[in-house]
Parts: structure tokens; sequence; C-alpha cells
């Protein structure tokens, strides 16, 4: 049965060796205990991988994760991506805002968890339930725009959102971003570099579905208060206008949580 209040109750396992896509159920227990897309890429990353892990090996996870709010019309800006960092050796999350993270939700899945290496580049592409491994040879090499351009491109669609690398990730820098929507980045700790040591150029997504909430008129009237807010709060206008560090640092941060 699917949990309602913002879960579909399933991820999308995917192994780049075998080429298997497979959805995954995740008991409303564990969503209770680990909120967001954060919290999940946490439990994942705990319970399957060692501490002296090779973060670059293939069984290496990369967990794409959204949380209970995205999709919804409730403010939630943010995708977590959670992996053993190639720069640090140790817990890597790093954040990032745009379309990609609604999309994901909209077809269906509360994140992505992702091991194995592909032989050849590959990009995923995820329509709703479909998945499909798609050939990245000719992607090799090329920058983030061209490479997000290209895709849409094959896949004669200009709606679909994309995640992907560039050659920094390729060439195995260790602090390698993801780009997603062209313009955004999963910056932090290296994320880029393990989708390139598995041979993972992009992740191309688009979904029609819609997210089920528990109590449709208390949660509309808490999603426009926050949006309210997120409109007229000074402190919210400093973080669009100079980032969240900043407002951090000019001490108007009583509204900023984490923003994974």
């Amino acid at each position: 049965m699917i949990p309602k209040g913002g879960y579909f109750g399933k991820i999308l396992e995917v192994n780049l060796t075998n080429k298997t896509a497979n959805p995954k159920e995740i008991s409303d227990e564990t969503y209770r205990k680990y909120i967001g897309g954060s919290g999940l890429g946490a439990f994942f990353l705990w319970n399957s991988t060692k501490a002296k892990a090779n973060p670059l090996a293939p069984e290496a996870p990369i967990f794409f994760g959204v949380g209970p709010l995205k999709g919804t019309y409730c403010t939630a800006p943010r995708m977590s991506v959670v992996f053993k960092s190639p720069h640090t050796g140790i817990y890597g999350g790093s954040q990032v805002g745009g379309s990609f993270s609604n999309e994901l939700k909209w077809a269906g899945w509360d994140g992505i968890l992702i091991t194995g290496k592909s032989q050849l580049p590959v990009y995923l592409y995820i329509e709703n339930d479909k998945v499909e491994f798609k050939d990245a040879r000719a992607l090799w090499g090329k920058d983030t725009y061209a490479t997000d351009q290209a895709i849409l491109t094959e896949l004669k669609d200009q709606d679909v959102k994309v995640a992907c690398i560039g050659p920094a990730g390729e060439n195995q820098v260790t602090f390698a971003a993801i780009i997603v929507d062209r313009f955004r980045a999963a910056g932090r700790r290296g994320g880029g570099t393990v989708m390139g040591s598995k041979n993972l150029k992009a992740i191309a997504v688009k979904g029609t579905k819609v997210v089920p909430i528990a109590h449709d008129e208390p949660f509309m009237k808490a999603a426009k208060a926050a949006y309210k807010l997120a409109l007229e709060k000074e402190c919210w206008q400093n973080v669009r206008r100079r980032g969240r560090e900043n407002a951090l640092r000019t001490g108007k941060s009583e509204l900023l949580g984490d923003s994974g």
C-alpha cells in the first residue's frame, strides 16, 4: 500500500554492471526515522558501505533522494545526493535545487540508488516506471551544457530534466560536481567523480504522477503559509540574492534549517 503524506513508498534501485533497474519498497517506519533525501541517503550509505571501502569501487552507492514535500505545492527547493566522498574518504552529501528533483518525484520515485559500473558510458532515462540505459559514448568528453542539450535533442523532448557530469567527473577530479538543469550544481564532496567512476554520464527524467497527500486541506493551508513566508521574509530574500551561507553570516538565520 502506498504510504500517504509525500511518499510513493519505493525507490529505484539501479545496477549499472548488470543493467538492471527495479523498484525497492521502503517501509513506513524507515520513512519516519530517516526523513527526506538526506535521511534516506544516510540510511542506505550506512547499511551498504564499510568504513574503509573505496568510494570509487563499482559496488559503492550513490543516492539521489527527494523528501516528502517535493513535487507538492509546498516550497521545497532541494534534492540530496549522498555517497562516500572520494575527496574526504568519509560521508559525502550535497544538495541542489532546480526542477530535476520535482520530475523525479513526479515519476513516482522517492529516490534512485545506483551501484555497479557500466562497461561503456551510459545515461539513464527515466519516464515514470520506464527505465532505459542509453548509450553515452558520443557524450563522453562533452561539457555539461552540451550534454544536457544533446540528451534533450536525442529524446526529442525539451521538458525532460537532466543531471550530468562533465570532463572533471569523467577524469576523476575528486571534487567534481553534478550539474542539474544546466545551471545548478550539487557541488560538494565529489558526487560527479562517483558518477564518472561508474561510467554514468547523466540521468534524464520526466514524470506525470501526483504526489499523495494525507490531509489536503490542512496541508494546503500550511503550504500557502510557507510560500508567503518565503516571499516576504527578508531572510529568504537574502538567500535568493546572495545564497544560504551569506544569509547565515548576516545573522538572519532563525528560519534557515538544513536545506536537504
